[in-house]
């Protein structure tokens, strides 16, 4: 993704954080909420595994609050055309 792309209907893309083996981080802007956060983008190839996965640690670590954790905003599935990789957002 390129810096002014819009992701998910309501995220601008500013920047690329960081890139592993198993996604992409992302500085984006939430243009609803007028906020910085950053977006995790897995890289998958139909792994419902790695899926699976990904939407339970978005969740776990949505209910444990802690200043050590990063807070979890929203988390979502790209469309099947783009392969249906599992997102989130979190604090920047």
């Amino acid at each position: 993704m390129k810096p002014g792309a819009i992701f998910a209907e309501h995220y601008r893309v500013l920047s690329q954080l960081g890139v592993g083996g198993m996604g992409e981080v992302y500085l984006v802007e939430n243009v609803r909420l007028g906020r910085r956060e950053a977006l995790k983008l897995l890289h998958t190839t139909g792994d419902d595994e790695a899926v699976a996965r990904f939407e339970r640690e978005a969740r776990t670590a949505a209910r444990l609050g802690h200043p050590s954790i990063a807070d979890i905003y929203h988390y979502g599935t790209t469309t099947a055309a783009d392969r249906g990789s599992p997102w989130s957002t979190s604090r920047a």
